[in-house]
C-alpha cells in the first residue's frame, strides 16, 4: 500500500474538521509560518493537534511508509499500554480509515492515523546539550534516567528503539518514552521484529529474530554510560558525539576494545560502578541480558564523584596527605558495598597505612566495619538485657515484701525502665535491626511493666494527696 506524501497531509490536517472520521474535532496547531507544527521520521509525520472544546493537546502520526503488520502490531501494543499506569508511557490508539486525504500518490483515499496525548519536552539529546554545565540539572536527570532504567527492565515488554529522539524530557525533569513502532509486548512472542532500531543504539548483531523483552538491554546500557561520561567530562560531547548520536558509534560497538571513546571513560566510572564491564560484556555477547540487581546504584557514582572532589580541595589545603589517585580504592570499596563518605574517608586513612590496593585489603576493610556494627549492636542489647535484669528483679522483690494491696513504690520506676527496653528491643526489630527473640521478650514483658508501673505510679499520688489533707 502506497501513502501520501508529507505535504499531501499537511493540506489534509489544514481541514481536520472535513477530512477526520471521528477525531473532527480535534484543530491543527499552527506555527509561526502559518503551518501545522509537525515532526518527521522515516515512517510517519505527526502532528500537534489541539481539542478546542477541553483545550487538550494530542499527537496525530500519519504514516508515510508501509510496515508489515503494522496494524495488528498497533492494536496489539494499545491493548498492553492502555493496561498500564505510569508515567514514562503515553496511551495510544490505532484508528483505520481516520483520515480523508486528497493524494496522488496512493489509489486509496483514507488512512489509518495512531493518536496518542501530546508530551511538552526536548528530546534528550538536546536537553544535555543545554543542560552540560549545569552540575545539579545533570544529576537530577541521572537519576531520573537511571528510575527510568530500573523500571523498564522489569517490565514484559521493551520499547524497540531507545534513542536519544524517542526519549523526551519534560520542563519537570521527568521522563516519557514515545514513538512504539518497534515495541515489543508479550502477545508478540514469537514474532520477527518489525525494525532493528537504530544503528548507533542497538547491538550491532541485533536482527529481526531477536525479538523480545531484552532489546533494550544494549541500548539501555550504551545511554547510561554515556550520560555518565558527559556528566563527568561535559567536553566529550563535542569530541565524541554527533547530532544524531552519544558516545559511542556502530562502529565502537564493532571492537569496542579499539574504541577511542571507550578508552577514554573516566577511571572513576570503573571503579564506582559497573556499567563499564557490564557493556563490554554486551558488546561482545549478542545474547546479554541486563539485571538490574547486577546494575550498581547511580548513586554509588555521584558518592565518588564528591569523594574526589573532597580530596582535591584538601589536597590543596595542605590537609590530606597522599594522592588522589590513592583514593581510587576507596571507590572500589564504594562499588563492593561502602557507600558513606565518612566511612570511605576512614577507609583511606586505613589503607595509608597499608599502601596496598587489593580485593583482599577492601575486603578486609569491610570485615573491619562489619565487626564494628556488631559490637555497636551487642552494646546496645547489653543495654536492653541490663534493663531488663532489673525490672524483673524489682517485681520479684515487690511480690516478696509486699503486704496486701500495698505496692512498694520503687516499682513505679518499672514504667520508666520498660520504655527504652520496648525501645531497644521492639521498635528497633520493627526497624529490622533487633532479633525475634528480643521483640518476643520485651512483649511478654510489657503487661509486667505497665502494670506495676502505672499501678505504683497511680498509688504514689493517692498517698501524697492524702499525706497533704492530713
Amino acid at each position: 500500500m502506497n501513502y501520501p506524501l508529507i505535504s499531501e497531509y499537511v493540506e489534509a490536517i489544514k481541514s481536520a474538521e472535513d477530512n477526520f472520521e471521528e477525531l473532527n474535532y480535534l484543530r491543527p496547531v499552527l506555527g509561526d509560518d502559518g503551518l501545522p507544527v509537525m515532526t518527521s521520521g522515516n515512517f510517519a509525520v505527526v502532528f500537534k493537534m489541539k481539542d478546542e472544546q477541553s483545550g487538550k493537546l494530542y499527537a496525530v502520526k500519519c504514516f508515510t511508509k508501509e510496515q508489515e503488520g503494522r496494524a495488528k502490531s498497533y492494536k496489539q501494543i494499545a491493548e498492553e499500554l492502555n493496561g498500564i499506569s505510569s508515567p514514562y508511557l503515553i496511551p495510544i490508539k490505532y484508528l483505520e480509515n481516520e483520515l480523508f486525504v486528497d493524494t496522488t500518490n496512493s489509489n486509496e483515499n483514507e488512512f489509518p492515523i495512531l493518536l496518542m496525548d501530546w508530551v511538552e519536552g526536548k528530546p534528550l539529546d538536546k536537553y544535555l546539550r543545554q543542560n552540560l554545565k549545569k552540575k545539579k540539572t545533570l544529576e537530577k536527570f541521572l537519576s531520573n534516567f537511571y528510575q527510568l532504567v530500573k523500571w523498564l527492565i522489569a517490565q514484559p515488554f521493551a520499547h524497540g528503539d531507545l534513542k536519544p529522539d524517542n526519549i523526551l524530557v519534560k520542563n519537570d525533569g521527568n521522563l516519557v518514552l514515545v514513538d512504539y513502532d518497534g515495541m515489543y509486548v508479550p502477545a508478540m512472542k514469537g514474532q520477527k521484529s518489525r525494525e532493528v532500531g537504530s544503528p548507533d543504539f542497538c547491538h550491532p548483531q541485533r536482527n529481526e529474530n531477536k525479538f523480545d523483552e531484552h532489546i533494550d538491554d544494549f541500548s539501555i546500557l550504551s545511554i547510561l554510560l554515556s550520560l555518565c561520561v558527559f556528566f563527568i567530562k561535559p567536553s566529550f560531547f563535542k569530541k565524541y558525539g554527533a547530532e544524531d548520536r552519544l558516545l559511542f558509534s556502530k562502529n565502537d560497538y564493532i571492537d569496542i576494545d579499539k574504541s577511542d571513546a571507550f578508552r577514554d571513560i573516566p577511571s572513576v566510572i570503573e571503579t564506582s560502578t559497573n556499567y563499564k564491564s557490564l557493556f563490554v560484556k554486551a558488546c561482545k555477547d549478542s545474547n546479554f541480558y541486563l539485571n538490574i540487581k547486577t546494575l550498581t546504584p547511580i548513586s554509588k557514582l555521584f558518592t565518588a564523584i564528591t569523594l574526589q572532589e573532597e580530596s582535591k580541595e584538601k589536597l590543596k589545603k595542605g590537609t590530606e596527605t597522599g594522592t588522589v589517585n590513592d583514593i581510587e580504592v576507596t571507590f572500589c570499596a564504594i562499588r563492593t558495598g561502602i557507600d558513606d563518605i565518612a566511612n570511605a574517608y576512614d577507609y583511606r586513612h586505613w589503607n595509608h597505612r597499608t599502601k596496598v590496593h587489593t580485593d583482599s585489603d577492601i575486603a578486609e576493610y569491610q570485615r573491619k566495619i562489619l565487626e564494628q556494627k556488631k559490637r555497636e549492636k551487642a552494646t546496645k542489647w547489653q543495654a536492653a538485657l541490663l534493663i531488663n535484669i532489673t525490672i524483673i528483679l524489682l517485681v520479684i522483690f515487690d511480690i516478696v515484701n509486699s503486704r496486701g494491696s500495698e505496692i512498694l513504690p520503687a516499682v513505679g520506676w518499672g514504667l520508666c525502665l520498660g520504655l527504652p527496653t520496648w525501645y531497644f528491643c521492639f521498635f528497633d526489630y520493627i526497624k529490622r535491626d533487633g532479633s525475634f527473640g528480643n521483640c518476643l521478650f520485651a512483649f511478654i514483658l510489657l503487661p509486667i511493666t505497665f502494670y506495676y508501673g502505672i499501678y505504683s505510679c497511680i498509688c504514689m499520688c493517692i498517698n501524697m494527696f492524702k499525706e497533704w489533707r492530713a
